[in-house]
């Protein structure tokens, strides 16, 4: 073992802490000193090419902070972020833990601390004044204090990492995004040790304090968390894996990821222990110091894995396996090593000092580091005027947050002046020069040039550096860049020329000025204008193009040569083209008849998007009363043009890769076999080896030239896509006036993320959702995404929908629906839905019968901060509000819809009138207040019948439901907020009501139609003022009020679209949030394995007893909704794995099911559950129920299969022979197909079934062709471990053969439930084959294999659900 001493290479100075925890008494001064602990420490590798890994450290004051150490010795620059956070910090993670919340350049941190997970956002955002920042992104309260935790992809899921948290009563806690479980507590437990995460077992070691180290798989922990929540009164037991005992204390646990070893350290208090992933120990080694934690690192050879050990004496030991190499002293006592990479130096040890010092060391010689050009010079600091401006700048700090608790918002009276001027001259006239970088002599570019004045105002400051940044493709000369002395104002002359190497991005750039003032590095920046005349030229008019646009500008016209006068004469008259030499052309038309519209056309996006934006800066400052308008569509189909043609190029350059290892697996092996054939004599031989191998040498260098051009045409499309993309951002906020700063960057931050490759997720996928929103932002439907997006985003995306077409004034709509839809408001079926539909858009092709037309407009809802409740009462938040008329009668009835927008959930709904028999004569809207509760009316008709009929179909008991049609409950508003965090206790009111502000109504004899009214009130108004009440007895409390927040506008889309849902769950007195009800809360969100286990635990906990299974068929009554389409429609609708509440199952009434597992082989080339099999449910039954009691013509075996995807609903196969099989009682005699004969003539409950396809989503095309084919393309476009297939490729036919050793005797009489029933667990039940069309072969590709017994129970029969596929097939 060599000994080698650490030096010292980079050294953060370590800041002011603030917190309690040096504060606390009756602890030791040496105790006073410690400020952070193991797991402080982390390191972020944002890619390959940085320079440096960003340092994060911790300390117990709760104080984080962010270094990047891109150079030798500390500078400020160095210095990213500091942030004081609400406790002391014990851990820091980094990782991908909320979706969509990460763009290129950015990176989230889960930090943990004693009662709570917070997780840190940190982004730079590409602006002019290029800051930095750290945000929180999301809390989450513990019910316990916590000791540990581990990040990883528990489950196998994808794109996301989970956090798993090691808490002091026994327990782990799952937190995946919104999901937050728990497991049972562990047995034998007394107090946690060091916790890690294997992920090639997808279990967790967890040391406890009886000197063992026990293993839980994440399959048993995710289970038994279901099983707790869906019965909290079971006592449930963690299954450990398996168990080591060490004998000692753990004090660390490492596990390494090398494939052939996958070693598991153990580190005890006088032994080191390596195990495997089974537990099986492979090595001891005995140690003669006092250890404090593992890091393991990679070693660079193949097949071994190297660690460092240190310990409580400032010592550090490296091992290479379990031999010790080096030893090494370090200056200080240090709690946690990594081992990073610093200023573009692999292999550096960071490390993290019991007080907070972070410090990088180096063993052995020094290393070739990465130096700025400008390096920062160093002087020496006068620590009392740094002292004294700390002191005043955090004076001016607590002045601001004070002023902002107050409500007062300060102004910026410019107390601290700036130090440095610098101006920007105006550019000459544009020249050409010869770039000495171009080999053509005729290749002139153009240059401009100006002058930079730098003028200091407090005196003298050395050492002045000054910088030009520009984007490609421009490059600038400064005459000079640094000034010893500054005291006087200094011209410096800046000369920018265009390289014509790329197409131009922006025509901006920023100069920098970096000083030195009272020992601290400041940096002064001023953003400039290029000239136009650097990126384009006059040229001939070209009037053809690919992508055009249409514009209005109002209310003046204007007239190019006043817009462009510095493009000479070409720009006067109605029409201008620009070539931006050689990139291409863009070209602005004036209207002939009109000279307020104009189009701006070109075949380049990059290029058309710099020209709008240019145009509109020139009217800004030209024209500063004009707007403008964009008039035409947002050139959609030309987006899914380009974005087919990078589809199309991604699977071409994926191919010519796989082609590619192909070629060079074959080199290999023809090169082997010619080195052997080279000692024989057979020189015949080798001479055909020899020419197959220069072939293939020759194939290798075509097939890599391909990629080479392939890669580079994906490059140009992705540009081309990326400009596409600008475009529509652009248009979109110049549409979306009501758009703010704040909402214009976060859709801008939404739409720049889709451009990041990942693995996990397909740039195609991420472009496409960006344009989607794009797109929708303005007209259309939701996007994909919608819900998962800030409720802020989601308020604006629906009110541009809202405003996009409104009525014109005086030509609203009065008509009433029609007989035939009335005709539905008293099918209890179709009004269940109001409840139970979730979206914020209508279900397609439902029309609103009452409540038909309204005023619409955008809100916000303004809690004070007196409320005690929970949920929306407590945050408040943006909403949409439509304020209708019941219906059309003798008495004016108004009503409310609240709808408020909550960040990443589904909205929350209310639903409020002041009674159900309207005010009588009284016109004015605003006369009465509108409450949740209110009277019934004194007789209930066939309308208030029916709806009161549509409550005894909702989920859950009489309990869990509204208690009347008069009361709209208000539980669910309480339990989550708007910023989509629930409640943990959840205080919900009784009674709300709005109040409204008299100052917005008019006169009760008013005739104007209300919506005409309601239009004349300004934006801005308060509209009513929120009172609430626990119980009727109490008084109402004032808690806040509802401001508008646009005008109020009648649009078709805010009649005949927009969907307010009715609360469906009952109100509960102060309840502390549990799961209720079969399934639990976050079911979908578990992996496959766990969901299949929960159901499996459901259906076989009460089965009947073998011979006594029932036969009864359903009544009479339940077998007339078979001819019912909307009541058939269901089963293709309903998403769930468990009945709709108050649904009989009418057909296929009698089963049996199992747990199988799916298993596909390796030859299958279809995609989805097709490629990855998995596990599922298959329920075995019979079509007519009325078989088994009364007998009939034929048996009907038929199959349901559900296979469980992790994270999303499951994907259902519905399985039938056709027709049955006539007298053969053997249930596996026939083969099951989703294709089968259907009756000659269509009659009764064929006829139903056929006409239930009619009332699906989508067009013709989208629905199954018939009621005998159910399709499998939604099959095909998931696989079971949650991941979407970017390219779906679904079989037509899918036939499961039965395995005849299963079957029986034709003639056997027995019941099939008790046949079934003596399969062993284990068996081959059916081999899957497929095709994608009728005139081929059958392919087999998988088979299916019972998990457990074949049972007939209650719940198999009357709960467990199978939906019906709704998606038709596509090539």
């Amino acid at each position: 073992m060599s000994v080698w001493k650490a030096r010292d290479f980079w050294e953060a100075p370590l800041g002011q802490e603030t917190g309690t925890v040096t504060a606390i008494s009756g602890l030791p001064e040496s105790s006073q000193s410690i400020q952070c602990s193991r797991g402080c420490l982390n390191l972020v590798r944002q890619s390959e090419r940085t320079i440096a890994d960003i340092i994060i450290a911790g300390t117990w004051s709760g104080i984080l902070r962010g270094y990047y150490p891109e150079q030798a010795n500390y500078v400020h620059e160095h210095f990213l972020f500091e942030k004081q956070l609400d406790g002391p910090i014990l851990q820091i993670e980094n990782g991908n833990f909320i979706l969509g919340s990460t763009t290129l350049g950015a990176f989230q941190l889960a930090v943990l601390h004693p009662d709570r997970i917070t997780i840190c956002y940190y982004a730079v955002n590409k602006s002019s004044d290029d800051t930095t920042g750290l945000a929180v992104l999301r809390t989450y309260k513990l019910k316990a204090s916590a000791y540990s935790m581990v990040t990883g992809m528990f489950g196998g899921i994808k794109g996301r990492q989970m956090i798993c948290v090691a808490t002091l009563d026994g327990r782990f806690t799952i937190i995946d995004q919104e999901t937050v479980i728990e497991t049972p507590v562990l047995e034998d437990f007394l107090l946690p040790g060091p916790l890690c995460y294997l992920p090639d077992r997808d279990s967790f070691l967890l040391g406890s304090s009886s000197w063992t180290a026990d293993c839980y798989s994440y399959s048993e922990m995710a289970s038994k968390a279901g099983l707790i929540s869906s019965k909290p009164d079971q006592q449930t037991r963690m299954r450990k894996a398996w168990t080591y005992n060490c004998g000692e204390c753990l004090v660390d646990i490492k596990a390494g990821s090398e494939r052939e070893k996958n070693p598991v350290l153990l580190l005890g208090e006088r032994h080191l222990f390596w195990l495997d992933l089974n537990g099986i120990m492979r090595s001891i080694r005995r140690l003669d110091c006092s250890p404090s934690f593992l890091t393991l690192y990679p070693s660079g050879k193949d097949g071994s894995f190297s660690f460092i050990m240190g310990t409580t004496m400032q010592t550090i030991f490296v091992f290479e396996e379990m031999i010790p190499k080096w030893t090494s002293r370090l200056p200080a006592p240090v709690v946690d090593v990594r081992v990073a990479k610093v200023a573009g130096a692999e292999g550096m040890l960071v490390a993290l000092a019991e007080d907070g010092h972070v410090s990088a060391y180096y063993l052995g010689t020094d290393p070739e580091v990465y130096e700025t050009k400008a390096t920062a010079t160093t002087r020496k600091f006068n620590e009392d005027e740094i002292k004294i401006e700390t002191n005043r700048l955090a004076e001016m700090i607590r002045q601001s947050e004070a002023a902002v608790a107050s409500g007062v918002v300060a102004v910026e009276q410019g107390n601290e002046p700036s130090a440095v001027t610098v101006t920007v001259g105006a550019f000459s006239d544009i020249s050409f020069a010869f770039d000495p970088r171009q080999q053509a002599a005729s290749q002139r570019t153009p240059i401009s040039k100006t002058q930079v004045t730098v003028e200091s105002k407090v005196g003298i400051l050395s050492d002045v550096q000054i910088d030009v940044q520009l984007s490609d493709p421009f490059v600038c000369v400064l005459t000079h860049s640094v000034i010893d002395e500054l005291d006087r104002a200094v011209a410096i002359g800046l000369t920018v020329q265009n390289t014509l190497q790329a197409g131009p991005q922006q025509l901006s750039g920023v100069v920098i000025v970096r000083f030195m003032r009272e020992g601290v590095n400041r940096i002064q920046k001023e953003t400039f204008s290029l000239p136009f005349g650097l990126v384009a030229q006059p040229t001939a008019l070209a009037k053809k193009a690919q992508l055009k646009l249409d514009f209005d500008i109002s209310p003046n016209s204007i007239r190019l040569a006043d817009f462009f006068p510095d493009l000479g004469p070409q720009a006067d008259g109605l029409g201008l083209s620009v070539d931006f030499y050689g990139v291409g052309i863009a070209t602005i038309l004036v209207s002939k008849k009109q000279e307020t519209k104009i189009r701006i056309q070109s075949d380049d996006p990059s290029l058309l998007v710099l020209v709008c934006r240019e145009f509109q800066r020139r009217m800004a400052f030209l024209a500063p009363g004009n707007t403008l308008v964009c008039a035409s569509n947002f050139l959609n189909e030309e987006f899914e043009a380009i974005l087919q043609q990078k589809v199309e190029a991604s699977k071409a350059y994926d191919t010519l890769k796989a082609d590619l290892t192909l070629w060079t697996t074959q080199l290999f092996v023809v090169e082997k076999r010619f080195l052997a054939r080279l000692k024989d004599r057979d020189i015949s031989i080798v001479n055909k080896l020899e020419e197959l191998l220069e072939a293939t040498q020759e194939k290798i260098i075509e097939v890599v030239e391909q990629c080479e051009r392939t890669q580079r045409t994906v490059e140009r499309v992705r540009a081309r896509m990326a400009a596409m993309l600008a475009l529509m951002n652009w248009l979109v906020a110049l549409n979306n006036r009501t758009l703010t700063a704040d909402e214009a960057r976060t859709l801008e931050l939404v739409v720049n993320g889709s451009l990041e490759e990942v693995v996990d997720e397909s740039w195609e996928s991420r472009s496409a959702q960006s344009a989607n929103l794009c797109l929708t932002a303005v007209y259309g439907e939701l996007p994909e995404n919608y819900t998962s997006l800030p409720g802020a985003v989601k308020q604006e995306i629906l009110w541009s929908q809202i405003s996009a077409n409104p009525y014109p004034p005086g030509h609203a709509p009065t008509a009433s629906p029609s007989p035939l839809n009335m005709s539905k408001i008293v099918d209890p079926d179709y009004l269940a839905i109001s409840f139970t539909w979730t979206a914020d858009e209508m279900p397609r092709n439902r029309v609103r019968i009452i409540h038909t037309y309204a005023g619409i407009c955008k809100v916000d809802v303004k809690i004070f901060p007196n409320s005690t409740y929970s949920g929306v009462f407590k945050t408040g938040g943006p909403g949409i509000l439509r304020m209708s008329l019941a219906n059309r009668g003798p008495s004016l009835p108004p009503g409310l819809a609240l709808k408020i927008l909550i960040d990443g959930r589904d909205s929350q709904n209310f639903q409020l009138l002041n009674s159900r028999e309207g005010q009588g004569k009284n016109m004015n809207f605003f006369a009465k207040p509108m409450r949740n509760i209110f009277l019934a009316p004194s007789k209930l008709g066939p309308v208030e019948k029916a709806f009161r009929a549509s409550l005894e179909v909702l989920p859950g008991t009489l309990a869990d439901r509204p208690e009347s049609i008069t009361n709209m409950p208000l539980y669910e508003q309480a339990s989550v907020g708007s910023d989509g965090v629930n409640a943990s206790t959840i205080v919900a009111p009784y009674l709300v009501t709005l109040t409204p502000n008299p100052a917005v109504g008019w006169d009760a004899d008013d005739q104007t139609d209300f919506r005409t009214k309601l239009a004349a009130i300004p934006e801005g108004s308060l509209l009513y003022t929120v009172s609430v009440k626990r119980s009727l007895d109490e008084d109402d409390a004032v808690i806040g009020e509802v401001v508008s927040r646009s005008a109020i506008i009648a649009s078709s889309y805010g009649d005949e679209t927009i969907f307010f849902n009715h609360a469906k769950k009952a109100w509960q007195p102060l309840t502390i949030t549990s799961i209720f009800g079969e399934l639990p809360e976050n079911y979908i969100s578990l992996p496959g394995k766990a969901k299949q286990e929960i159901l499996w635990a459901h259906a076989s906990a009460k089965p009947y007893p073998i011979g006594q299974a029932p036969t009864t068929s359903p009544s009479a009554l339940n077998m007339t909704k078979l001819m019912n389409p909307d009541y058939l429609a269901v089963s293709f609708t309903w998403m769930g794995d468990e009945m709709p509440r108050r649904r009989i199952r009418v057909v296929h009434t009698f089963g049996s099911v199992c747990k199988v597992d799916l298993l596909i082989f390796p030859n299958s080339t279809y995609t989805g559950v097709f490629k990855t099999g998995g596990p599922g449910i298959l329920r075995l039954s019979i079509a007519n129920p009325t078989y088994l009691a009364k007998g009939g013509p034929s048996f009907p075996p038929s199959l349901g299969l559900k296979i469980l995807i992790d994270g999303q609903t499951s994907q259902n196969f519905i399985l039938i022979h056709g027709g049955g099989q006539g007298k053969n009682m053997n249930f596996f005699a026939k083969p099951m197909r989703n294709l089968f004969l259907g009756p000659s003539k269509l009659a009764g409950t064929q006829l139903a079934n056929q006409n239930c396809l009619d009332i699906l989503p989508g067009t013709l095309a989208d629905r199954p062709e018939s009621i005998t084919n159910m399709p499998l393309y939604e099959q095909a476009s998931v696989g079971s471990d949650g991941v979407n297939a970017s390219t779906i490729v679904a079989p037509y036919l899918v036939t499961l053969t039965p395995n005849p050793a299963v079957g029986w005797d034709a003639d056997e009489q027995t019941d099939f439930r008790t046949k079934l029933a003596a399969i062993p667990e284990g068996s081959l039940l059916y081999t899957v084959s497929v095709k994608r069309s009728l005139d081929e072969d059958d392919a087999v590709i998988g088979e299916v294999v019972s998990r457990s017994a074949i049972l007939a129970s209650s719940y198999g029969d009357e709960t467990i659900f199978f939906n019906h596929a709704k998606k038709a097939w596509q090539p």
